[in-house]
């Protein structure tokens, strides 16, 4: 098995199976695909590890499975199963600065939002908008069928944590909370989601955050215990 790595993608190649040393990514997961009857990325990923790499190289480095799932997950590959297939799904994060501190002051937000677009388009995913209060965030994606949004907003808050830190945007630590938000949107109601994002300080005049947030998981139905919904106030 040789695996040799380029500036746009990863170059697979294996002589008995292909017939040749080097194949793309995108024609290697195609073929594998359609001969073995694989219908999803993780099937094509277990094939990698226990039928082409494993018995070759013994052990796999969990960086090069990390890699290996990166690169299928960055482009649209053809599975049998799943041809024809088209999604449109929007997603409303929400999460607040660790004990809801205003720590995200007007003087760097923009700048802040524009790092996180850049987070969210470097994951392949659209950016409707992103806006929010000192002590959290809102942002309106639409996402592909494949992605994990836990990975998504641990992404999200690690690198932007690290980069107000680099920036030097806050005296002290800046954290995140643990957990977030994450409400299914129609497409009906993303114009009205839009705007009420864009007016989140008109809308913070009146309504506080932790009401805010209790009031879409009423509105989605959504159990949770209030002891364990936010940190205390700092």
């Amino acid at each position: 098995m040789t695996c040799l790595s380029r500036p746009d993608r990863f170059f697979f190649g294996h002589e008995k199976f292909l017939g040749i040393r080097f194949y793309p990514l995108r024609s290697f997961v195609n073929l594998v695909a359609l001969e073995y009857r694989i219908d999803d990325i993780q099937g094509f990923v277990n094939f990698l590890l226990f039928v082409l790499i494993l018995p070759q190289r013994g052990i796999m480095s969990i960086a090069l499975t990390n890699r290996i799932t990166s690169s299928i997950r960055s482009e649209m590959f053809y599975f049998p199963n799943r041809a024809n297939t088209y999604s449109q799904l929007y997603v409303h994060l929400v999460f607040a600065v660790k004990g809801r501190q205003s720590l995200i002051h007007s003087e760097w937000k923009e700048t802040l939002y524009k790092y996180i677009t850049g987070i969210i388009r470097n994951q392949k995913e659209k950016l409707m908008i992103i806006n929010g209060m000192p002590d959290h965030v809102h942002i309106l994606i639409s996402i592909k069928p494949d992605i994990c949004i836990s990975d998504l907003v641990r992404d999200i808050k690690s690198h932007s944590s690290k980069f107000i830190k680099e920036q030097g945007l806050v005296k002290g630590r800046f954290e995140w909370q643990e957990g977030f938000g994450a409400f299914s949107v129609s497409q009906s109601q993303v114009p009205k989601l839009i705007v009420y994002i864009q007016n989140q300080e008109t809308h913070h005049k009146k309504r506080s955050f932790q009401s805010e947030y209790l009031g879409f998981l009423k509105a989605y139905e959504i159990d949770f215990k209030p002891e364990y919904l936010f940190e205390p106030i700092t």
